[in-house]
């Protein structure tokens, strides 16, 4: 008798440490499944001047319990902004928080947060059409930039069908004897290695389909454009603004530092856009590896005359924006990281036309 409960304890010992590791087990390959599924992460739109950054819906919700689409505007100039939500309200019960926004400064843009609560009101697939935000200048064309679509799944248990799922379940359960303590460890020691063998092989198949989603999307995307080409390209809608034949001299030299100063940013991984002139030229003074001495001169002229325009509200002379423009143009095509193909996109912009006298 004795050696039988020596026997019978040494097997019950051994069972409930293979049931701890097999649990422990299971808890740390469902913690790597849930990490393997990254949620959603914000994406921005720009449009001109102005970007909205916003967070995509998520895949799925329950019937009436709402989800939050938040949604951070900015512009270099003062607006005021409207969502279109009339598309919505048929799927969704629709309500708008806005933030108190943040005008625009010398210094800093214009920027408000708007948060757009949907709540379902059917289940199924619901399709969430795209959401414009507006930007309404005063005196200037409106800015709209379109979030979007997406869609939504909107589960639905039939209380019926819970109904008849428990009922079944307790008509077709046999009624089993007491297990004894020696079938209970083993039944739960199985259990924990089935669950352990699922949730592995469920990890493997996430891991295994999240990457090959990524590697489809990634042969999708196109490669974005290069610093220059996004530079050039802004000049060109800026001039095509006529802020300058408009007498917009301030506006105007807003917009082109930000162009320049963006592109040292994405040229030069430095953060000109968020640094003073003279912050800006101290980083260039402790680092003059980054710019050549005849660029550094050009860099340090052109921010002295285009703050004296934006601060000291100074009115520049035609020949001295010709010569701005031209000095942007310049400092452009000269830093170019790589020679520019000679087939298409971005060749070297021709000299920019005398603007009109001031009235």
């Amino acid at each position: 008798m004795t050696t039988a409960a020596n026997r019978l304890h040494t097997f019950i010992h051994l069972a409930t440490t293979l049931r701890r590791l097999a649990l422990c087990a299971a808890c740390a390959l469902a913690t790597l499944l849930v990490a393997a599924a990254e949620p959603a992460q914000p994406q921005t739109l720009t449009s001109g001047s102005c970007s909205v950054r916003f967070t995509p819906p998520p895949a799925s919700s329950p019937l009436n319990e709402p989800f939050v689409i938040a949604i951070d505007a900015t512009a270099e100039l003062q607006a005021t902004l409207d969502l279109d939500t009339a598309d919505l309200e048929e799927r969704f019960t629709v309500s708008i928080r806005r933030d108190p926004p943040v005008p625009a400064k010398p210094s800093q843009p214009f920027s408000q947060h708007l948060e757009l609560t949907l709540e379902p009101l059917w289940h199924g697939q619901l399709d969430i059409p795209e959401i414009l935000v507006s930007f309404s200048f005063n005196g200037h064309p409106p800015v709209v930039i379109a979030l979007p679509s997406a869609s939504i799944n909107v589960p639905e248990p039939s209380a019926e069908d819970r109904q008849r799922t428990v009922s079944t379940a307790e008509a077709t359960t046999p009624i089993e004897p007491p297990a004894t303590p020696t079938r209970r460890f083993l039944r739960q020691a199985l259990i924990a290695l089935a669950a352990l063998i699922a949730l592995a092989i469920l990890a493997a198949l996430a891991r295994w389909l999240l990457k090959r989603w990524l590697q489809h999307r990634q042969r999708l995307l196109p490669p974005p454009p290069p610093p220059h080409t996004v530079a050039f390209r802004r000049l060109d809608d800026l001039l095509a603004q006529h802020l300058v034949q408009n007498g917009q001299f301030r506006e105007f030299y807003n917009a082109i530092s930000s162009i320049l100063r963006d592109y040292i940013e994405q040229r030069f991984a430095i953060r000109a856009p968020e640094q003073t002139t003279e912050e800006f030229l101290a980083v260039l003074q402790r680092e003059p590896e980054r710019l050549a001495p005849e660029h550094h001169r050009l860099l340090q002229q052109f921010l002295a005359h285009t703050d004296l325009v934006k601060y000291a509200r100074a009115t520049p002379s035609p020949q001295e924006i010709s010569q701005t423009i031209a000095d942007t143009r310049a400092f452009i095509t000269e830093t170019i990281e790589d020679p520019i193909p000679s087939s298409s996109t971005t060749t070297p912009p021709p000299t920019p036309s005398q603007p009109p006298h001031q009235p």
